[in-house]
């Protein structure tokens, strides 16, 4: 048995049976081949786990980073869809400002449109704010000529 050998190996008991008849000399260096053979299957399955360790230590760091990446651009969606939404609610006040101030200055005077008319000094202050914005963040209609 060779685990058996291998135990009375590295207990002391096989150097005083060298001693004692040759033919234990063959039984140990079969021992010792298989112990070597052992270590080296052994350090051949810790090389492999450790490069599959390596593997997913860099997915891990892959998808941490794509996390931080997605977060990060999350966060400036919710602050763009936050600001587009306080520029369009300006716009509307100073549309509705606008149509107010357009129906008491020409009596209920309709565009072409059937809407009030805005004066340029009312429509300024809604412009200077969207102006600072992305145009793809505003999605207004494009004015018509």
């Amino acid at each position: 048995d060779v685990a058996a050998a291998a135990n009375r190996f590295f207990d002391g008991g096989v150097p005083a049976a060298q001693a004692a008849a040759p033919s234990c000399a063959a039984a140990s260096d079969d021992v010792m081949a298989t112990l070597f053979r052992t270590l080296e299957d052994v350090g051949r399955k810790l090389a492999e786990r450790d490069q599959q360790l390596d593997t997913t230590t860099k997915v891990c760091e892959v998808l941490q980073r794509r996390l931080t990446e997605l977060e990060t651009a999350l966060a400036v969606a919710d602050a763009n869809e936050s600001e587009r939404a306080e520029a369009q609610h300006e716009l509307h006040a100073v549309q509705a400002d606008a149509a107010g101030a357009g129906s008491s200055d020409r009596a209920g005077e309709p565009n072409r449109d059937g809407g009030a008319q805005i004066s340029s000094g009312q429509l300024a202050p809604a412009l200077l704010t969207l102006a600072g914005m992305p145009l793809h963040l505003l999605r207004l209609p494009p004015p018509r000529g």
